[in-house]
């Protein structure tokens, strides 16, 4: 508790310079580094603090390997829920085929809740990125969808809508593959996305009223 709420003063006197050292950076994040292996809940608070750290100022107050914010197995939900948000925030076109290829090992997990946040934080990162890194972004939802099952299919198809409202005329070769699944779709959110896809982009589709 102490090294956390030191580094929120130090967060907090940061405001008032306009360069920081390189240095300084290094040191708070071994000091992060370091807080990491702490009991769940102590893990839970730093992990937290890493997200307000990140978000502190425009250029971020630490530099951190993402793999230290991969999800392990016995990571209580509250920590793999954190977790996401860290690699989202971590996400660049350097570190995004790190990211995504861990977000697709977690994507077909057993579990589900599991499997459908990752979809959505690679959904996430297509409209966050540019249009190069959401085309990664986007073979890599593909990629999932030909896994074939229904629940991985829903939230797929949920997330395209807004990867395409963000990217209106990118992703249009992409709209057969999804229609492909249609029987697929029976929750709610998913079914107002494909009609949603279906109805902005029929022109791309020879048999949209089918």
């Amino acid at each position: 508790f102490v090294a956390l709420n030191a580094f929120k003063f130090i967060a907090y006197l940061l405001n008032y310079v306009d360069h920081v050292n390189e240095s300084l950076i290094q040191r708070f994040s071994n000091s992060i580094i370091s807080l990491l292996n702490k009991p769940p809940e102590l893990h839970f608070l730093v992990l937290r603090n890493v997200i307000l750290l990140l978000l502190s100022r425009e250029n971020p107050l630490l530099k951190l390997d993402v793999s230290y914010f991969f999800i392990e197995f016995n990571d209580p939900i509250y920590i793999k829920d954190t977790k996401l948000e860290c690699l989202y925030l971590l996400a660049n076109t350097e570190t995004l085929p790190r990211i995504l290829e861990e977000l697709e090992q977690y994507a077909t997990d057993i579990d589900i809740q599991m499997s459908r946040k990752a979809i959505r934080a690679i959904g996430n990162l297509a409209v966050k990125l540019n249009k190069d890194s959401a085309a990664e972004c986007v073979m890599a939802l593909l990629d999932l969808l030909e896994f074939g099952v229904d629940y991985v299919v829903q939230e797929i198809i949920s997330v395209f809508r807004n990867i395409l409202r963000k990217h209106p005329s990118e992703f249009k070769a992409s709209i057969k593959e999804l229609v492909k699944y249609t029987d697929s779709v029976q929750e709610p959110e998913s079914k107002n996305a494909m009609i949603w896809i279906i109805t902005n982009y029929y022109e791309n589709l020879s048999n949209y009223l089918e």
